[in-house]
């Protein structure tokens, strides 16, 4: 962005913040936080004064902001509220201070002034312009400008007792005139809403501005709260801040919010604070010793109340989920802490996903002992509001009881009808014509997440429960382009499912139970659904079952009050999704995606070798062309390893995968992984590995920027992106002429570069690639005419970077794509820093088959060091 696009933005800001859009003003304090931060220090040399010094100028700026004439003058008219606290600042400590040191502007040293609203501001002027000469100079001191009783007597050379007289006879004026009710309230009907403002940035503080100065924000709020005189008020905001404070900081703050929650008797806060804390445990043994040790003697201490029964019953729950992960044999004892959970959800009415949750772990153990082998299990509840409108997706906890590749069978049914894009299963305005269509926006952020459209409502769909006429059909498709289709029989409910381009994920209606309710998703505490994939192979035993546990009033009524929901009622559903083969299984079928299936297994017991026989005998089966594909692409990979492995070379993170390709619309989508994958390495041992995480260039161009190549991106073009990772950050993408490329696999001239910007990280550790750093920092593509990506370089977090360049290609193009996507194109990227420290650090696609713009990629991660372990421990130890 230039200097003239920025001025612009902030200019716009300004506008939006005078015409009531409060949460503007994060953008002025975005582009102005470093340079008055710097501003700050080089004139007073003290770190935390200056963060405090830079919070103050902004709270006055965004109070006094009308009073500003010149909307593109921001900046400097904050610059000089900044220069002025910052020259009283050093003032103050040099004992130097005086009447014509007090600041302009009212400080955050008074509550009452710093709340006060600029119509209260201008009528308390007027009424202390009455007042006699010395009576209204010390009301103006006290009341406008915060100052102390005792240094305006200082300053003024009064007596004490005079300027308390004085400040009494003012109060007494403005209380005659009903201007003010109590002492510590000027402005009682103001107050408290706009220090609601207040805790809502604070609440959005770190995301926004990062932990630089958080502690003086906080501070200030909890000084502005010590001016409430309601004290259902203080204890309100007081919870409040110290919960925004614990989830942005728990180190720092944890503490200090657990007392808080223990002095008010708020179990349900401390109840989060914990599951954090719990969490901060590195394994599941540790959290359930953390838990049994720590978390539960304290909540018992709260006093008995369906709050704490909730709390209690929440973390008996992980507690059965850390057993299970930490003994999976051991489920007397899991049992044992299921039935301490449900014993205490027995004691409330009130409704959570949690309750669901429990009733699903129960029959997942029952699964666990009937299912034969390779189980994957999930367990999940959920919470719907019923609003006035429409049926809202809320929430969804739950984890994995058994792991395995059978994970591709799984389509959460109603998770995905709801909970995909805005959250509604049906479109906002009622309209269920086909053909309608409208637009999915984020409830919170209001940006587009999709759209929604009515396919039909006349359809008639056959299911083993039934056929099911005049069924309506939805259809839900994001900002990435994947689309899920849920038909709805009246007063049945969802009769299938089915995500689009993908087979394995279709579930129809298996049997059903209504006791209740009505329309196209019936609500009532008994009703139960029943799902099954209809192609499914022989040996695969699987059970998908949808039940509605609670209809009632939520558990944590603020929360939803914070998300615009009142007087909703809400439903909590369990979800049990169990997949498992029978023992045999291996001798009763020949299913291609079975024996998939089986190979990724064996990748992940390391028996490669026997992943290649599986895969070969696939080849052999010759049943589809499909099959025969891609049993041929990930076979090509694990057969460069096999020999490397005999050899004990050490591999880190590789897979093999074959992936999705579609050209529509001038769009080219890829889906990673989306029909099979193998792991074929380990985690690294040392951080400089962790760049491997950015030789996934086709991974960050369709995440970052939606689509591989859009004949939009031409010099000059821009686009603002919303953050694929974080919901509360944006994607600047700017394209412009990338010159003269050199490569290992040639030299490239005119090409064509695209910068995604996803913002700077504050946090100084590095986390892998599932988690938000690396979706931080800034991405660059380098597009040469007929060939395709050249480059890409790659930065995240405080400290790592990328460097992949082509270093082979093989390409047919008629000369004018700059991604040319055909049968047998292949492109090469190593990453130089690994390559040259003896590692083998390449990704590799290749576009295998496909018609009418869809094709199968062959894509593969190969990275191991060129050597054996044991070598490669020597190497190590001579790094510094």
């Amino acid at each position: 962005m230039n200097e003239n696009q920025k001025n612009q933005r902030i200019t716009e800001a300004v506008r939006a913040v005078l015409c009531g859009d409060a949460d503007a003003y994060g953008i002025i304090v975005s582009e102005m936080m470093n340079k008055m931060y710097s501003k700050a220090l080089s004139l007073c040399r003290n770190q935390a004064e200056a963060e405090d010094l830079v919070q103050e100028t902004f709270i006055d700026g965004y109070l006094h902001l009308s009073e500003l004439r010149e909307y593109d003058k921001i900046e400097g008219w904050l610059m000089r509220i900044l220069r002025n606290k910052t020259l009283n600042y050093i003032t103050r400590t040099r004992k130097n201070e005086s009447l014509d040191s007090l600041p302009d502007i009212a400080d955050r040293r008074s509550p009452e002034t710093l709340i006060i609203s600029r119509e209260s501001l201008r009528e308390l002027k007027v009424r202390l312009s009455d007042l006699s000469p010395a009576l209204r100079r010390t009301a103006e001191l006290y009341f406008l400008y915060g100052i102390s009783m005792e240094k305006i007597a200082s300053a003024e050379a009064l007596p004490l007792g005079t300027v308390k007289r004085r400040i009494y006879d003012a109060r007494k004026k403005l209380k005659k005139e009903n201007f003010m009710k109590d002492e510590k309230n000027i402005v009682p009907d103001g107050f408290a809403e706009a220090l609601a403002v207040k805790i809502k940035e604070l609440a959005e503080y770190t995301n926004t501005y990062g932990h630089t100065g958080f502690d003086s924000a906080y501070r200030n709020v909890k000084e502005l709260i010590a001016g409430l005189s309601d004290r259902e008020n203080v204890k309100k905001y007081t919870l409040e801040s110290a919960a925004i404070a614990a989830a942005a900081d728990p180190d720092r703050y944890a503490e200090e919010a657990l007392e808080t929650f223990r002095t008010y008797g708020n179990v349900l806060n401390a109840s989060y604070v914990y599951t954090d804390l719990s969490y901060r445990n590195q394994d599941n043994a540790s959290r359930l010793n953390y838990t049994a040790e720590t978390v539960i003697p304290a909540l018992l201490e709260y006093p008995d109340s369906p709050e704490r029964a909730h709390a209690l019953g929440c973390h008996y729950f992980w507690m059965a989920y850390y057993t299970k992960d930490s003994d999976s044999q051991n489920t007397a004892e899991v049992k044992k802490y299921l039935a301490l959970a449900s014993a205490e959800f027995a004691k409330t009415d009130l409704v959570d996903a949690m309750t669901a949750n429990t009733v699903s772990a129960y029959k997942a153990l029952d699964f666990l002992g009937d299912a034969g082998e390779m189980k994957y299990v999930c367990t999940t509840g959920e919470t719907w509001l019923m609003t006035d409108d429409n049926l809202y997706f809320l929430f969804q906890p739950g984890c994995n009881y058994a792991y395995s590749p059978l994970w591709k069978y799984m389509n959460y049914i109603t998770y995905s009808a709801g909970g995909m894009g805005d959250g509604y299963f049906f479109p906002k305005d009622k309209s269920l014509r086909a053909g309608d269509s409208e637009s999915m926006n984020h409830r919170r952020t209001g940006e587009s997440c999709g759209s929604r459209t009515v396919i039909s409502t006349d359809e008639t769909v056959i299911t083993p429960a039934g056929t099911f006429p005049d069924c309506l059909r939805v259809r839900k498709t994001d900002n990435d382009g994947d689309s899920l289709d849920t038909w709805y029989a009246d007063g049945i409910g969802i009769v299938k499912s089915m995500c689009v381009d993908d087979a394995f994920s279709v579930k129809v209606l298996s049997s059903y139970e209504i006791v209740g309710g009505s329309g196209y998703l019936p609500l009532a505490a008994g009703n139960r659904w029943r799902y099954e994939t209809p192609d499914r192979p022989d040996a695969l035993i699987e059970r998908n079952e949808y039940v509605i546990e609670q209809i009632g009033d939520y558990h944590n009524p603020e929360a939803l009050r914070k998300l615009g929901f009142e007087d909703c009622t809400a439903v909590s559903v369990s979800c049990l999704n169990c997949f498992s083969l029978r023992e045999d299984w291996r001798d009763t079928t020949e299913t291609p995606a079975l024996r998939f299936t089986h190979a990724s297994e064996l990748c992940n017991e390391k028996k490669y070798p026997e992943a290649a026989e599986v895969l070969r005998s696939i080849v052999i089966a010759n049943r589809t062309r499909e099959s025969v594909d891609m049993a041929l692409a990930l076979l090509s990979v694990l057969e460069e390893k096999l020999p490397l492995d005999e050899k004990n070379w050490r591999f880190c993170p590789s897979s093999a995968n074959v992936s999705r390709l579609e050209v529509k619309d001038g769009v080219i989508s890829y889906g990673e992984g989306v029909y099979e994958s193998l792991d074929i390495g380990v985690w690294g041992s040392r951080n400089p590995e962790d760049r491997i995480f950015g030789v996934k260039p086709f991974r960050y161009l369709v995440q970052l920027c939606g689509t591989l190549w859009s004949n939009k991106w031409v010099p000059g073009y821009t686009e603002e992106r919303a953050h694929s990772w974080d919901e509360n950050a944006k994607i600047h993408i700017s394209v412009d002429e990338g010159g003269r490329i050199e490569t290992p696999a040639g030299v490239f001239e005119d090409t064509i570069r695209v910068t995604a910007d996803c913002g700077d990280c504050d946090n100084p550790e590095y986390f892998f690639y599932f988690y938000n750093n690396t979706h931080h920092g800034r991405k660059e593509f380098w597009f040469a005419r007929g060939v395709g990506l050249v480059r890409f370089k790659c930065t995240w977090g405080k400290h790592l970077s990328t460097d992949a360049p082509l270093t082979g290609y093989h390409v047919i193009s008629s000369g004018g794509e700059m991604l040319p996507v055909h049968i047998g194109n292949s492109w090469k990227y190593d990453e130089e820093t690994l390559s040259r420290e003896n590692y083998i650090a390449r990704r590799e696609y290749k576009v295998i088959s496909g018609m009418n713009g869809k094709f199968l990629l062959g894509d593969h991660q190969f990275f191991t060091w060129r050597g054996s372990v044991e070598e490669y421990e020597k190497w190590k130890k001579t790094l510094v």
